[in-house]
């Protein structure tokens, strides 16, 4: 399965975003140890400025990641990945046409009788 322009785009910039915070970070621990030499109060600062911004990039990075997970779900992940379901009542097959959302859960009624049923996710482990 290919990704579009768009999840492509947006997964090199995360990886900049990374690549940005691991250098921000890596050079705000290198003015952190120089402190230990000279002119340690400004050093410090800068550290840990630097340090705290590295920070800040990894959150923004990482909100983009979430954000983009939950925009784009995985394939199957939806109501109409019900495959083969019998009524319990009666045996009669339920297809997905029949599945609606009652409050947070997925419902499926039967056409024969009438008994509703909750959904509930399987793991896939």
């Amino acid at each position: 399965m290919m990704k579009s322009a768009d999840s492509t785009a947006g997964c090199l910039a995360r990886a900049v975003g990374c690549a940005l915070a691991v250098g921000v970070g890596a050079l705000g621990l290198l003015f952190l140890y120089a402190a230990s030499v000279r002119h340690t109060g400004l050093r410090v600062a800068v550290g840990a400025a630097l340090v705290l911004g590295a920070v800040g990039i990894g959150l923004l990075v990482a909100q983009a990641h979430l954000r983009a997970r939950d925009r784009d779900p995985t394939p199957g992940a939806g109501l109409s990945a019900i495959h083969e379901a019998r009524c319990p009542a009666c045996g009669r097959s339920l297809d997905d046409q029949r599945v609606h959302m009652e409050g947070p859960a997925a419902v499926i009624h039967c056409p024969a009788c009438g008994g509703a049923y909750r959904l509930e996710e399987e793991p896939e482990w």
